[in-house]
């Protein structure tokens, strides 16, 4: 994405300029997550037994302010169970999801059936909110409008323990379901540590997805009708391999892939990730997870922070951050002594 110049005075935080994840909060008439909270927060997770749809979309077909036509928020219900069950296949007892993890998916849908099936549409739709917004902000930090390359890229800004990984998995299954014609050279996670890697990839298996730890010499059985998921750390990536160790050059998988990122900025410098992850994903599509989007751009030294400020403000499709968490009841109390 390229840079957005400001007029460089007290720069604001990444919780208040979410403006992707607040245009999809704008669908359901509210301005921000917690609206969410109070009308699915003690919904019970499952399924109406009689029509089959989710106890979330009971709810949300009769909100006032909605502004999705409601058979088409049946048909993005009905294929997020669809990918539910795929993922649920082998796991005893299932995943149900709970309300958050569902708005997660389900803003996932409405974001790929628009990029996709609706893109022009999607951008005006974008700008007009922009527009809007705009004129509420002064003028050192109104927002640029949205370009096409503006959405190849969304992330999730998601407490640790709110379920990220089976969002992911969630999200590959719905990537591939609307990119159905639209074919990327390579899927590829990249994780921070080799730790992780292990983790993703037992995590896959019991999802019912294909993966291999990319260079592994275990033998690679598919019979998941899946593509096949490539989990590389990120440590191990260059753009210049030397000599015989494990670093792999990042041109050997080409620009056109399905990127996957989880925490990725955890493994090599900030510069040196996101140069690698922009390579990777140049002409393809990047999910982004983390549970600390805001500490790496709040925190980040001034020269850098104005530049992640915009790349996440336009990338964030949902935030369920710790405040949201904590207010949730999942959180930790503590004290300051």
């Amino acid at each position: 994405m390229p840079a957005r110049s400001r007029i460089k005075k007290e720069i604001p935080r990444l919780q208040e300029r979410t403006i992707l994840n607040q245009f999809f909060c704008s669908f359901f008439g509210f301005s921000n997550f917690i609206g969410f909270q109070e009308i699915l927060g003690d919904i019970k997770p499952g399924y109406d037994s009689y029509e089959g749809q989710s106890n979330y979309f009971q709810v949300l077909q009769h909100l006032e302010g909605l502004r999705i036509p409601v058979e088409n928020l049946l048909h993005y219900d009905t294929r997020i169970k669809e990918h539910l069950d795929h993922i649920n296949k082998n796991r005893n007892p299932p995943i149900m999801l709970l309300y958050f993890q569902y708005l997660a998916v389900l803003f996932t849908e409405i974001f790929l059936d628009m990029k996709f099936n609706k893109r022009i549409d999607f951008l005006k739709e974008l700008n007009d909110f922009i527009t809007t917004k705009n004129s509420e902000l002064n003028e050192e930090w109104k927002y640029e409008h949205f370009s096409e390359v503006d959405l190849d890229k969304v992330a999730f800004w998601m407490a640790t323990g709110s379920g990220k990984t089976i969002i992911m998995h969630l999200n590959i299954l719905q990537y591939i379901y609307y990119s159905s014609d639209n074919y990327h050279d390579n899927i590829l996670l990249i994780t921070p540590n080799d730790g992780l890697s292990k983790q993703h990839l037992n995590e896959f298996h019991m999802s019912n997805i294909d993966a291999s730890r990319y260079g592994s010499s275990e033998p690679i059985i598919k019979s998941n009708n899946t593509p096949l998921i490539s989990i590389i750390e990120i440590t191990k990536l260059t753009e210049r391999k030397k000599g015989k160790g494990v670093s792999v050059d990042v041109d050997c998988f080409g620009k056109n892939n399905l990127l996957l990122v989880d925490e990725g900025h955890r493994g090599a410098s900030g510069d040196v990730w996101r140069n690698l992850r922009n390579q990777l994903a140049e002409n393809g599509f990047t999910f982004e997870y983390s549970a600390t989007f805001g500490q790496i751009v709040n925190g980040a030294p001034s020269t850098k922070r104005e530049l992640l400020l915009n790349e996440y403000s336009y990338s964030i499709l949902f935030d369920y951050s710790y405040p949201h968490f904590y207010y949730d009841g999942y959180g930790k109390d503590y004290w300051i002594l």
